[in-house]
């Protein structure tokens, strides 16, 4: 058996349907669901979740919405996860992070990439794709994992509405999760520094949502600071206040 309500965890004022995507969520960025992959029916799920039919397309819908699985006419419904928009053969591809000066490096890289794709999707997301970036922020709060927050950042440069930046974030999926895992493991489970990235993707999402590009931006980049500040000397970056 896949999942059983039973053994779900219902938060505080949580719907059965939010409940199923989050189990659902977990076990495609858990890799229970692989890439590609054919997900059973509507009615096995409702019978594996102990669910409605109804709850069960609610949670595919919305996996659906951010891009998490798609739907083939006669088919079925197939995980596409972030291996879609990993490079294509022929692309540059990135190097491992193997010790502290790769990562300081590559989190240099990401504040010049993320912080554009930010203003970008600023000025051209769709509502569908605001909505993608809202749910992932959620999840975010609710399951603190690497897997999620790489998530959000994803979202946000698909609302680019530019493939290179989500094409790049694909291709360095790895060198990100590396250093999402690292900041979440050494946060220990720390409630401040939960609530500080939800802060920050907060303040992006502002930005985004008034179609502040330059604002954005900055958000952006001054979360990504204060993420390589915490990550390679345990403090928190001045420039959060400028």
């Amino acid at each position: 058996m896949i999942a059983d309500r039973t053994t779900l965890t219902i938060g505080r004022g949580q719907t059965l349907a939010e409940v199923a995507f989050d189990a659902m969520h977990k076990l495609i960025s858990e890799g229970t669901w692989a890439p590609r992959m054919r997900l059973p029916t509507e009615a096995e799920l409702a019978r594996e979740f102990n669910m409605s039919r109804p709850v069960i397309r609610q949670a595919l819908s919305r996996l659906r919405e951010i891009g998490l699985i798609q739907s083939r006419q006669g088919s079925g419904s197939f995980v596409c996860d972030a291996s879609d928009v990993e490079p294509a053969a022929g692309q540059v591809q990135f190097p491992p992070i193997s010790n502290l000066a790769d990562l300081n490096i590559f989190l240099h890289y990401r504040e010049g990439l993320e912080g554009e794709a930010a203003a970008m999707a600023a000025r051209r997301h769709t509502e569908t794709q605001f909505q993608q970036i809202i749910a992932s922020i959620d999840l975010l709060s609710r399951d603190a994992t690497a897997a999620n927050d790489y998530a959000v950042h994803l979202a946000i440069a698909r609302a680019s509405n530019n493939p290179f930046y989500v094409n790049a974030l694909g291709a360095v999926r790895a060198q990100m999760l590396f250093g999402l895992n690292l900041e979440w493991s050494l946060s220990g489970g720390q409630s401040s520094f939960r609530e500080a990235v939800g802060a920050q993707h907060g303040a992006v999402l502002e930005a985004v949502r008034k179609r502040d590009g330059d604002a954005a931006r900055n958000l952006m980049r001054v979360h990504l600071r204060w993420a390589h500040a915490k990550l390679l000397t345990g403090e928190e970056s001045a420039e959060l206040s400028q």
